[in-house]
């Protein structure tokens, strides 16, 4: 999604956030734009628990700040989501978080055989 179909979808507040109820209620505008991206595929790494993609992680190219100057110095952002499927912005620490639990999780199943 581009801003402009962003926009012209959702009620954003003066700060850049989503005010519409549902999954992106709260998140920054920018944050339908990545999770379109990850629907095809568009993300540059996962974090995967079980069989589901629980993280991802997406690099900020020059088109995405000139697009969304509100990602003026983020060289990456992290999107994850819920059960209630709200999907959210997450820190980088949460998605290092996720990725030790993944590998914790891989270790484990060797030991299994």
């Amino acid at each position: 999604m581009t801003r402009q179909e962003i926009l012209d979808e959702f009620n954003v507040d003066k700060g850049g956030r989503i005010r519409n109820p549902g999954k992106f209620e709260g998140e920054m505008l920018y944050v339908p734009h990545y999770y379109d991206l990850s629907l095809e595929s568009g993300f540059d790494d996962e974090v995967v628990l079980g069989d589901e993609s629980v993280a991802m992680k997406f690099f900020v190219s020059a088109d995405d700040t000139k697009e969304f100057p509100e990602l003026e110095g983020d060289k990456e952002i992290y999107l994850s989501w819920n059960d209630q499927g709200f999907v959210y912005e997450i820190s980088k620490e949460e998605y290092e978080d996720f990725e030790r639990e993944s590998e914790a999780e891989a270790e484990e199943e060797m030991t299994d055989f």
